[in-house]
């Protein structure tokens, strides 16, 4: 499963941004590389023996951030997961809710709120609306 899931993303991104030369590096590999490198959470220049070279894989993960593939991407994805669902692709109108939280102030910001007389962090979610109103 994972590999072809591997295997659509990378033909969507070679649609999108087509190698220059055609001996370049199969961008399969390469976002194998770049998921291996977010699931490990390693150095780009840590990439294992075996791999494409490091400054090949980051310089195509630049690009592809760069010219906003893996956003455009997500956006596609979510479309073809609305109409597997009978929805329009693209949501009329969403819910956006705010939510203060209990925090420390260890690390990151923190504010207080004055309605709920709480000091910790907002955290902010937002959901398309149900199936029959969009």
């Amino acid at each position: 499963m994972l590999q072809a899931c591997l295997d659509e993303v990378a033909g969507f991104l070679e649609r999108a941004d087509p190698p220059g030369r055609p001996d370049a590096t199969a961008a399969r590999h390469v976002l194998a590389r770049i998921a291996w490198h977010l699931r490990t959470g390693g150095g780009w220049r840590a990439l294992p023996a075996g791999f494409p070279p490091w400054r090949t894989v980051y310089g195509w993960f630049r690009r592809w951030i760069e010219k906003g593939l893996f956003e455009s991407l997500m956006r596609a994805l979510a479309r073809r997961q609305r109409r597997r669902c009978g929805r329009r692709p693209d949501p009329r109108l969403a819910i956006i809710e705010t939510q203060s939280v209990n925090c420390i102030g260890v690390r990151g910001p923190r504010g207080y709120d004055g309605a709920k007389k709480l000091v910790g962090r907002k955290r902010v979610a937002r959901w398309s609306t149900p199936r029959g109103t969009c």
